[in-house]
């Protein structure tokens, strides 16, 4: 695994030279503490147990395992989440986040463990059932909560959608940074051969992003979508080199996501068709 570090530092800066603009490390921080600060501090203070101490209420007497093993499931827990925090990399950030969940979840039982066992010694019934209270409570607030950030995770591209479908005639030629989306949009009313990807185009024997970028230059395209989501903010700021002055900025969306805000710009080659 130490051999391959070398490799893994080169993707990490490749992602954060290449990807999106980095988001500041405590936007990031905070976005990452909505899925692990409650894990996390219930994962400490379950190494606080002492080894071989058992609560006292579960029927079979076992040892309980040594600070070490939980240490082990808590650093296995940390590469992901350090990931996001030196790229500034929030995309995927949620998908990514069961993987530190996966280890922190048995040593955050233990904690929850140890720190109800105060109530569940009280031999009143009302103790036990304002702790159940607190804990539904607790997660019906946090599930009201996610619903918002959830549901926002990705752009609504409608109105890019709706412009599109004004101005685009069959022989309109159409560059974006996801064409799957615009294929099935424009269905009927562009052929899939006049929508090209940002970053491999196929022309005049050039391919990937050198073929985009001459077919930019030799004012190929009628519009071009920068899409701050799934886009490169690299490979866009060479697409407005290319363009020069013969393209001009149509409109600007801006997308609020749960996770910060993304803009999306439609620029259209002067004199285009629509």
């Amino acid at each position: 695994l130490w051999s391959r570090l070398p490799a893994v530092l080169g993707q990490l800066e490749n992602v954060t030279q290449r990807g999106q603009a980095g988001f500041h490390p405590i936007e990031v921080l905070m976005m990452l503490g909505r899925w692990l600060f409650w894990p996390m501090l219930f994962a400490l203070v379950g190494i606080s147990l002492t080894h071989h101490v058992q609560p006292r209420n579960l029927a079979v007497e076992q040892p309980w395992p040594s600070r070490g093993w939980w240490m082990v499931a808590i650093l296995m827990a940390l590469p992901i989440p350090l990931v996001h925090l030196v790229t500034g990399g929030v995309q995927g950030l949620n998908k990514n986040m069961v993987q530190p969940l996966i280890f922190l979840a048995p040593v955050a039982a233990c904690g929850l463990l140890r720190f109800t066992q105060p109530f569940r010694m009280k031999r009143s019934i009302n103790a036990q059932w304002l702790l159940v209270g607190v804990i539904l409570s607790a997660m019906v607030w946090g599930a009201l909560r996610e619903r918002w950030w959830l549901e926002h995770q990705y752009p609504d591209l409608g109105p890019v959608v709706e412009e599109l479908q004004r101005t685009v005639t069959p022989n309109t030629m159409v560059m974006t940074d996801t064409d799957a989306l615009y294929r099935y949009a424009l269905e009927g009313r562009l052929p899939d051969d006049h929508i090209v990807l940002t970053y491999w185009v196929g022309y005049n024997g050039l391919g990937g992003e050198a073929g985009a970028l001459r077919f930019v230059e030799d004012q190929r395209p009628d519009y071009i979508i920068l899409d701050g989501y799934y886009g490169q903010a690299m490979l866009h700021q060479r697409l407005r080199t290319a363009m020069g002055e013969h393209y001009q900025l149509r409109h600007r969306w801006a997308m609020p996501l749960s996770w910060g805000q993304r803009t999306v710009e439609l620029y259209e080659r002067k004199g285009a068709i629509g």
